[in-house]
């Protein structure tokens, strides 16, 4: 199996890692999920009157939903490279069929 890290956030270390051959159904779901909360988190503080909440509670809330975007960005980049890879041998097959220009 292959797996590469995802960003690190509050140390130098990689603890956690991303496995490059689960299926991409699995990851595009995976990474769909911590995308989307960590939009709707965003969405909802562009609605509140930012006045009204604590300093901390708002530092929390752009904290979390940073670390969901940026999990989420790490898995659909793994997504994308399977799939440009996929349309790369795609494409290096169907050049077999075609005839040499003479």
């Amino acid at each position: 199996m292959s797996y590469i890290p995802l960003t690190p956030s509050c140390t130098d270390r990689h603890i956690l890692l991303i496995n490059t051959r689960a299926s991409i159904v699995d990851l595009h779901a995976y990474g769909s999920e911590r995308m989307r909360a960590g939009k709707d988190m965003i969405d909802s503080l562009s609605c509140m009157a930012l006045r009204k909440i604590d300093d901390e509670d708002l530092t929390h809330f752009i904290q979390g939903a940073a670390l969901l975007l940026r999990d989420g960005y790490d898995i659909w980049k793994v997504v994308e490279t399977r799939r440009l890879d996929v349309n790369a041998l795609n494409d290096a097959s169907a050049m077999r069929y075609i005839a040499p220009i003479v």
